[in-house]
């Protein structure tokens, strides 16, 4: 078993953060859903998940797109992921 000590998963958090803020109020502005604190979040919990299971890839511009609409056609968070 891997331990990960609280100050790296702090940091992890914070650049997460700083990346995902960025990019969530951009993709489909105006959307009747994901243009909502709730939309937002639940955007961002689904791409934080996907960067953990897939971590080659982690995340890169575009993704939020292909999650964003998972979300919208699938419904719900587990669906989408």
């Amino acid at each position: 078993m891997v331990s990960i000590s609280v100050e790296i998963v702090l940091q992890l958090d914070r650049f997460i953060d700083c990346v995902y803020v960025q990019d969530l109020p951009r993709t489909f502005p105006g959307h009747p859903w994901l243009d909502t604190p709730e939309g937002h979040a639940a955007l961002r919990r689904v791409l934080v998940v996907y960067s953990f299971r897939d971590s080659d890839v982690g995340y890169c511009q575009g993704l939020n797109y292909v999650a964003a609409l998972l979300l919208l056609v699938m419904k719900t968070e587990e669906d989408a992921f």
